[in-house]
């Protein structure tokens, strides 16, 4: 997959070491650290090609600065931002811009439905194989048997 247009003649340590500086001047929070390397790390991956996309949900006590967090690394990485609510919070989805049509059919599929799963499975690289379309059925019969 090629680089991303608005990145190209980087390389992926120039981009790391940009987003990096970034995180570690804007915090001393262990914990807002800790997300930062993990969006500076997925959209590194999605910027090598390893997928089109990954999601992340923060926790409403932290979303306006997990949003702000992932438009500075995304703009960094070249990337695109869709924030999806889901009945359990709002989802950011990270992803090429060639995705957009894929992210944008996804939200529109019903939530939880098996084939919600395989798009969001593809989308985040998993092997098709390997994407569990049922997860959530089996999930809703354990919460019901308790």
């Amino acid at each position: 997959m090629p680089s991303l247009s608005n990145v190209s003649g980087k390389t992926c340590t120039d981009l790391f070491d940009e987003a990096v500086a970034i995180a570690y001047h804007s915090t001393a929070d262990p914990v807002a650290l800790i997300s930062w390397g993990h969006l500076i790390g997925q959209s590194e991956k999605v910027w090598l090609g390893a997928c089109d996309a990954f999601m992340c949900r923060p926790p409403a006590t932290d979303g306006e600065e997990f949003r702000r967090r992932a438009i500075l690394v995304a703009n960094i990485y070249g990337l695109q931002i869709a924030p999806l609510s889901t009945s359990r919070g709002i989802e950011y989805w990270l992803h090429r811009p060639s995705a957009h049509k894929q992210i944008e059919e996804m939200a529109e599929m019903a939530p939880n439905a098996p084939g919600t799963h395989r798009a969001r499975g593809l989308l985040c690289g998993i092997p098709p194989s390997s994407i569990d379309t049922k997860y959530h059925q089996r999930y809703e019969d354990c919460e019901a048997g308790q």
